[in-house]
């Protein structure tokens, strides 16, 4: 006759483990615990007991510190004025930066967008959100610099330096800010752009 599956015994340890963990241990940190508790027990069984009991880890256990600072006073017009299309195409390009986790600290991405087709040209990757960061987004595009007329950006600190500023009057790229308190995105579409 059918009946039911026995409770598995480890089942008490692992929802005990996480509790002491104030519901912060997923599942590679319980059966840490665990097994310093002198219990061993797959990481997959401990997958199931929770996910057969409810507990669920907080991701990461680290976020990205949002560091509050002034706004940038920069007097710098609003070139794009949020009219994202209708470009020409390398003549307006956008910009923006976001964090992704890599091991146990985060990185930073710097992306260039051409308005005229949400096209990524240029990118680049590092620890830090600087403006070595963005230059070096600009060392990867396929196409003259100088074909760029306009760089639109929110009001970062990264994007606000004087080795930007140099990179863009010799080139004669004109800069955009976007409006306080407004990021440098363009309109949602069906490609998962965001800048």
């Amino acid at each position: 006759a059918d009946r039911p599956d026995a409770p598995d015994p480890a089942a008490p340890a692992v929802v005990a483990a996480h509790a002491a963990s104030k519901g912060r241990y997923g599942s590679r940190k319980i059966k840490a615990s665990l097994e310093r508790s002198g219990v061993t027990v797959s990481r997959r069984r401990v997958c199931r007991i929770m996910g057969e009991n409810g507990p669920v880890g907080a991701y990461g256990g680290k976020r990205s510190r949002v560091r509050p600072g002034a706004a940038d006073g920069a007097d710098v017009p609003n070139v794009v004025a949020r009219g994202f299309g209708g470009r020409a195409p390398r003549t307006h390009i956008c910009s923006d930066l976001t964090y992704v986790r890599a091991g146990a600290s985060w990185n930073y991405v710097c992306l260039l967008v051409d308005l005229y087709n949400r096209e990524i040209v240029g990118h680049s990757a590092g620890p830090r959100k600087d403006a070595r960061l963005v230059k070096s987004a600009f060392a990867t595009l396929s196409f003259p610099i100088s074909d760029i007329e306009v760089f639109h950006t929110d009001r970062g600190s990264e994007f606000d330096d004087a080795e930007i500023d140099l990179m863009l009057e010799a080139f004669g790229i004109e800069r955009s800010l976007s409006a306080r308190g407004s990021p440098a995105t363009t309109p949602s579409t069906s490609r998962p752009t965001g800048y």
